[in-house]
């Protein structure tokens, strides 16, 4: 609906107009002078002003100045007497688009709105042409930034150069406060973070704040500061150029998170080489060499009855098939071997770093996944264990999750402690585990992934196990899977 202001010291014509005009579909405020309409103008915009010339306290013509100076978009139509056209090409001069001669009859009001809303819908084009070029400007000037630093450094520059207010400020409250201003501080900040961090978007006096937040752990807050108050096409390209930043901002916060995590992965495999990581092998390999060694030995007994019938020992598949048998137990052997000769070293470990790394390690599948991640609880928590096999635990069952969350999700890590217990929580969003299957995923070699081995799982319970605890789960299809570790925080050990 568009808006007009009748500001007239003539009550007559303010009524009489205001219901005509409102019959006719518009918004319609009046004023009885400039002061009033100042007033009005504080907390509203308009598409079409009428202003007498002659009034007491503020004539026209001061109004329509003021009216161009605070930077009001409207488009102004002056009413003056009959004779008095001098003051109206003053008008004119001054950015008036029309004068109507009183008394002023209602097809000729109607005549002049109507040629102004058109000379305002085809300014408003402009404008819109104009603000895509600001927020195209805007947005090649944020693709120059290189790094994160960079970028947050440019950010309200960028507004500034794009929106002239008097200054922008990013207000960066989590997980560390920082500030980036441009070009000075806006000390008035403290005056409204509080309700700022609760809302996505608001404007108080002139200042407008905008919360942005690239990733779970980043709360930020931009604020810019305006000579005037603000007119819609600002409000609506600062929020454009706003969300267009947070999108860029949370790119480079991926890139540097996959970078530090790439740098920490080359450390990790680089201390894997100098220590012999090969170890994380032999703190698993007692109880897993038995669990893949019963089911083998099951096979073997089941492929005797093939190797030991005289009608089928002579057929070319059942000697290819032991010939396989053979060279799979030959393996096996060779591997049983070597790890006996691995003694695994057992040492203080803290839970909360170990996890973290597991999620830097396995960072670039979240993000190509899509999966957020969270972790809660206590930070510090110690337990005896085997740095290696505790790595493998948290590897896997994050792994596990990923694998059946290709579209999306959410993986949550929380760290609790009891007495002489810790337990820990990893919980995700993913389909859940069918009940009919729920029993068997623990079991070697069970799977139900087309290029899965069956042996992640496993792993998982036979390190929880190898610490003296213990791992449940509870799921639901539809809603996700939620795995309880339990371990002790000193044990006896193997």
């Amino acid at each position: 609906m568009r808006k007009i202001l009748i500001v007239d010291d003539d009550e007559n014509i303010r009524v009489i107009f205001k219901k005509v005009l409102e019959n006719a579909g518009y918004d319609v405020d009046t004023a009885s002078n400039g002061l009033v309409a100042l007033e009005i103008l504080e907390n509203k915009q308009f598409d079409i002003y009428l202003l007498d010339l002659k009034m007491p306290e503020m004539d026209g013509l001061t109004l329509l100045e003021e009216i161009k100076k605070r930077g009001h978009e409207g488009i102004p139509i002056i009413l003056t007497a009959y004779g008095d056209k001098e003051s109206a090409i003053t008008a004119l001069k001054l950015g008036a688009y029309d004068f109507v001669e009183k008394p002023v009859s209602i097809n000729d009001m109607r005549f002049a709105i109507q040629r102004a809303l058109e000379k305002k819908i085809l300014l408003e084009e402009n404008v819109k042409l104009k603000e895509v070029e600001k927020l195209h400007k805007a947005v090649v000037e944020m693709l120059k930034s290189d790094s994160e630093e960079e970028f947050l450094k440019n950010f309200p520059r960028i507004l500034i150069d794009s929106l002239n207010f008097e200054s922008a400020m990013l207000y960066i409250y989590s997980p560390e406060e920082k500030t980036f201003f441009y070009p000075k501080f806006i000390p008035e900040i403290e005056n409204y973070i509080q309700d700022a961090r609760k809302s996505e978007f608001s404007i108080k006096d002139t200042y407008m704040l905008h919360k942005i937040s690239p990733s779970e752990e980043i709360e930020g807050i931009m604020i810019v500061k305006s000579f005037f108050p603000f007119i819609d096409r600002e409000i609506e390209t600062f929020k454009l150029i706003c969300k267009q930043g947070e999108i860029l901002w949370k790119e480079l916060v991926s890139k540097r998170k996959l970078e530090e995590a790439l740098e920490k992965l080359k450390a990790y495999h680089l201390t894997a080489l100098r220590t012999g990581r090969v170890s994380v092998l032999g703190e698993i390999s007692n109880t897993l060499i038995k669990e893949i060694e019963n089911p083998l030995n099951n096979v073997e007994m089941g492929l005797s009855y093939f190797f030991n019938r005289e009608d089928l020992v002579d057929l070319k598949e059942t000697k290819g098939l032991q010939k396989q048998w053979e060279e799979l137990k030959k393996v096996f052997n060779n591997f049983k071997e070597i790890m006996s000769s691995i003694k695994p070293t057992r040492k203080k470990v803290k839970l909360g770093e170990v996890i973290n790394m597991c999620y830097e390690i396995l960072l670039p599948q979240f993000v190509e996944s899509r999966v957020s991640f969270w972790r809660g609880g206590v930070e510090d928590v110690e337990i005896d264990g085997y740095p290696g096999l505790i790595e493998q635990i948290f590897i896997n069952l994050f792994i596990n999750s990923l694998d059946i969350m290709k579209e999306g999700g959410r993986i949550e890590v929380r760290i609790d402690e009891e007495e002489d217990l810790v337990r820990v929580e990893v919980r995700d969003t993913g389909p859940g585990i069918p009940a009919d299957i729920k029993n068997r995923i623990f079991e070697p070699f069970f799977t139900t992934k087309k290029e899965g081995t069956g042996m992640g799982l496993t792993l998982v319970k036979h390190g929880v196990e190898m610490h003296g605890g213990k791992i449940d789960l509870e799921s639901e299809e539809g809603v996700g899977t939620a795995f309880y570790i339990t371990l002790p925080k000193r044990w006896e050990g193997y």
